[in-house]
């Protein structure tokens, strides 16, 4: 598994215009970025849900990935929050998901992509419809044809936000074979009558396809169809976090090796890092990475894109911050 940070400093270094130094600071662009983005995520969190049992985890994810610390080895190294909701933590997740279960599904032939729905629900109905998919997930698996088959595959869970304060919870699933996908849904609507059989859906997956399923697990942006703005939902998406806390994301099926989701700090470090760089770099909110000792950046002169900083608008200060939690 590969970091946002090595992966783009890997493909920086092909441009031989810049100088190894100016590289490394291009290839922090994009962390930069999405510390800038969860910055602004776990705030508006952590202050607009004063009640959320996740109220601590948000106030943790405030201060993810805030320095960037020299190693004896010659590496720069950080910790991060493991939460969710963290662009920062959701990215490196999404690619230990990708190199651990990639390689087992480009070993199966027949591939089918599978999306299992019920009714949209209430926040209040969401825990219990969380149960309900498992329960009759549960029921399926324990048939005679499903132990007859012994299908290989890999289940996800996703929810999104719906309109007049429902929630979309459901399931996408990549199964070997046609027959085993049509059994899946029809044994679904056999457990679910309440739910619409056009809202189910099957399809072949091309070679390399399967990556579709490690996208995100709920969108934490929408865009407001009279503005064509893009905003982001607080209240809400705590509602979601608050019902999959605890909750496996992915669960493999059928002798798929099961890959663990929870990141590990050990492996979260920037390699190839010119000497010069080899110090000690905190987060100044609305700057970025820098050397208080210097006052220098770590990405240099780079400006934010439009979209981060309209998104972020009215950046967070310091004397804002909630005090790092121990």
């Amino acid at each position: 598994m590969h970091t946002d940070e090595q992966c783009a400093l890997r493909k920086s270094t092909h441009d031989t215009k810049y100088t190894e130094a100016e590289k490394f600071q291009r290839s922090m662009r994009k962390p930069t970025r999405k510390k800038h983005f969860s910055l602004h995520i776990a705030y508006q969190l952590y202050y607009q849900n004063p009640d959320s049992s996740l109220r601590k985890a948000y106030q943790r994810s405030i201060y993810c990935s805030d320095t960037y610390a020299p190693t004896e080895e010659g590496t720069l190294q950080t910790h991060r929050c493991r939460g969710r909701w963290c662009p920062v933590c959701a990215s490196i997740q999404t690619a230990q998901m990708i190199a651990g279960y990639a390689p087992q599904l480009a070993k199966l032939d027949d591939l089918w992509f599978v999306t299992l729905t019920r009714p949209t629900v209430t926040a209040e109905e969401l825990p219990e419809q969380i149960k309900t998919y498992q329960s009759v997930w549960s029921l399926m698996t324990r048939q005679r044809y499903w132990k007859a088959t012994k299908p290989k595959g890999l289940r996800k869970m996703e929810c999104t936000i719906r309109p007049e304060g429902r929630y979309h919870y459901h399931w996408h699933i990549i199964i070997q074979g046609e027959d085993n996908a049509r059994w899946l849904i029809d044994q679904w609507l056999r457990r679910n009558p309440d739910s619409d059989r056009a809202a189910q859906d099957m399809r072949r997956v091309d070679k390399g396809g399967y990556i579709e399923l490690f996208k995100y697990f709920t969108k934490l942006m929408a865009v407001d169809k009279s503005t064509g703005k893009r905003y982001i939902d607080f209240k809400r998406l705590d509602v979601i976090f608050q019902a999959i806390q605890g909750k496996r994301v992915y669960q493999p099926f059928g002798g798929l090796t099961k890959v663990e989701e929870e990141i590990d700090d050990s492996k979260l470090i920037a390699t190839d890092v010119p000497v010069e760089f080899l110090r000690l770099w905190k987060w100044m909110t609305g700057v970025g990475y820098v050397d208080y000792q210097t006052g220098e950046v770590l990405t240099g002169d780079y400006e934010l894109p439009e979209w981060v900083a309209q998104l972020t608008g009215g950046e967070v200060t310091e004397e804002q911050l909630p005090e790092q939690p121990r």
